[in-house]
């Protein structure tokens, strides 16, 4: 197959797309190692591992286990979202289409009103703390999880599996062995989005949860605030650290994955 070559409008457009996610993440690193730049100097002054040291002194701990609690997040979400797709996807057309604008709605739902909203029914049902929290993480990951699941199953279908078990395999071989080596990708995509959204979150935790429920988002948001650029991009750099090293691993598993031969293309 010929590939065109990018005419020069194309190569400007995407020089500039490059620099526009580029040249944030270079004055982030830069401020993560030099304490100040004045404006009237060419280059920033002299370097410093203040930040670092601060970080690694003091929330480390906080940062490892914000992302433990949202890979957990992600996991339980997934869990929940694949048996939800399978039987959403046996429905007939007309009661899927309608459940699917009910599963979705939690995308249009802004987390400080349900938020505040759930908040008395958790207390009169003496659900407090870090359950809480976990439960609304799951809430509000459900629908970007459910929805890469089931458009995974739509794309793919079932027969694969159906005809495992018409050939007479159990349940759990046809599902580990068939099911798992084809669905593998969605799988690890749509865990990586409820990452994401568990990871980010902000409000649900400073609202619901007690003090063994702050996480990464809410210790990094008064720090950017803050006049300390150096604390702040370290912080920052720190919090997408963490968040890449999550993607390169399911990027890694893919990889794997298609050298194995497990993808649906392979099959």
């Amino acid at each position: 197959m010929n590939r065109r070559s990018m005419s020069l409008p194309e190569k400007l457009l995407l020089l500039l797309f490059a620099a526009a996610l580029l040249l944030p993440l270079i004055s982030l690193f830069l401020f993560s190692f030099f304490g100040s730049w004045g404006k009237n100097s060419l280059l920033p002054g002299s370097p410093t591992l203040s930040g670092f040291r601060t970080f690694f002194a003091r929330d480390f701990g906080t940062a490892i286990r914000s992302t433990a609690f949202s890979l957990l997040v992600s996991l339980a979400t997934l869990i929940i979202s694949v048996p939800a797709a399978r039987a959403l996807l046996s429905l007939r057309a007309s009661t899927r289409h309608r459940l699917e604008t009910v599963l979705y709605l939690p995308m249009l739902l802004p987390p400080v009103s349900v938020s505040m909203g759930i908040h008395k029914v958790f207390l009169r049902m003496g659900l407090t703390g870090t359950g809480a929290v976990f439960l609304l993480h799951m809430y509000f990951a459900l629908p970007y999880v459910f929805s890469l699941v089931f458009s995974c199953y739509a794309s793919w279908g079932m027969e694969h599996e159906t005809a495992a078990r018409n050939l007479g395999a159990r349940f759990f071989p046809a599902f580990f062995r068939v099911h798992l080596p084809i669905y593998a990708q969605g799988y690890k995509n749509a865990f990586f989005m409820g990452f994401l959204i568990s990871y980010s979150q902000y409000f649900v935790n400073f609202y619901l949860g007690s003090w063994r429920d702050v996480n990464f988002a809410m210790i990094l948001a008064p720090l950017i605030s803050g006049s300390n650029r150096n604390i702040a991009s370290v912080y920052t750099l720190m919090y997408l650290l963490l968040g890449s090293l999550v993607l390169l691993v399911c990027s890694f598993e893919r990889k794997k994955g298609q050298k194995r031969g497990g993808t649906h293309a392979g099959t």
